[in-house]
């Protein structure tokens, strides 16, 4: 497999195809995008994958998109992407790190929990309220929002 580099990456204008996997709607992330720090997975010089930090407060913290290019989804991309973003928080004292999903997102919501995210809540019909076009996802229509959390640094 070809070697995995994980980037800060400064202009996000680029990156819009793989933004979109994880939240069709571009106007919301237009909102939170200029606030955040966007990291790309990067192979042979093209992104394959990203995600994009936000910041709450200073202890709470929130991955507010990860996607990964299909043509490179099953090779832990992913991942990696998720324990780079994790282990920035390894020097500061206590801090919550949360990421979403919609509830369809079983593959997701694995991933998640093997990265030492918990469930934490579920906001009911949060799709149906924020998206003006249905989302499916594995054959259901995608409704609530799954929010998940970690408490991170030392």
């Amino acid at each position: 497999m070809p070697v995995i580099k994980i980037e800060k990456t400064r202009n996000s204008d680029d990156l819009w195809n793989l933004l979109l996997l994880a939240d069709p709607s571009r106007e919301l992330v237009e909102q939170y995008l200029p606030s955040s720090e966007v990291y790309t997975a990067v192979i042979d010089n093209q992104a394959v994958g990203v995600a994009v930090l936000y910041k709450h407060s200073d202890s709470l913290f929130e991955i507010k998109n990860l996607a990964v290019d299909p043509r490179y989804q099953g090779r832990g991309i992913g991942y990696k992407l998720l324990m780079h973003v994790t282990s920035l928080f390894a020097t500061l004292s206590e801090a919550e790190l949360r990421i979403c999903t919609g509830n369809t997102s079983e593959y997701q919501i694995a991933l998640y929990k093997k990265a030492g995210f918990e469930v934490i809540s579920v906001e009911k019909d949060y799709f149906l309220k924020n998206y003006p076009e249905p989302i499916y996802e594995n054959g259901s229509r995608c409704m609530d929002l799954v929010i998940l959390s970690q408490v991170v640094g030392s």
